[in-house]
């Protein structure tokens, strides 16, 4: 990249309410951000040490933590404030949501583990 900020970065949002996958723009000043799941405190403790996270890592798959079944989306304005958030606090309808994209007036959710594709329309 070129221009005064090459080479620099910036927060453009932290301490989310989950683990965030993709993020997505309606290119009117919204980005959708979609989260696999919420926050989960033993993953939360972990994170301060590199080490020990490697170290979990290298664990056999059926001994991490286990994701909560969760739908979570977040739309966040462009300068990272959050305007809005969709929940689907059972997981039953969609859950670990991968992506999200705005497409005429509807948002389209996506997962790598579900079945169906979500589809919400937007106020």
């Amino acid at each position: 990249m070129k221009g005064p900020k090459a080479g620099t970065h910036e927060i453009f949002i932290d301490n989310l309410p989950g683990f965030p996958d993709n993020i997505s723009s309606n290119h009117k000043g919204t980005f959708w951000l979609a989260l696999f799941t919420v926050r989960n405190e033993a993953v939360d403790k972990l994170h301060p040490s590199p080490f020990l996270k490697a170290q979990m890592s290298k664990l056999p798959k059926a001994l991490w933590p286990k994701p909560k079944p969760y739908g979570l989306v977040l739309a966040l304005d462009e300068q990272g404030k959050i305007i809005q958030s969709l929940h689907e606090p059972t997981g039953k309808h969609l859950k670990e949501i991968t992506s999200a994209r705005e497409y005429g007036g509807y948002l389209y959710l996506g997962s790598i583990h579900n079945d169906r594709i979500g589809k919400y329309r937007l106020p």
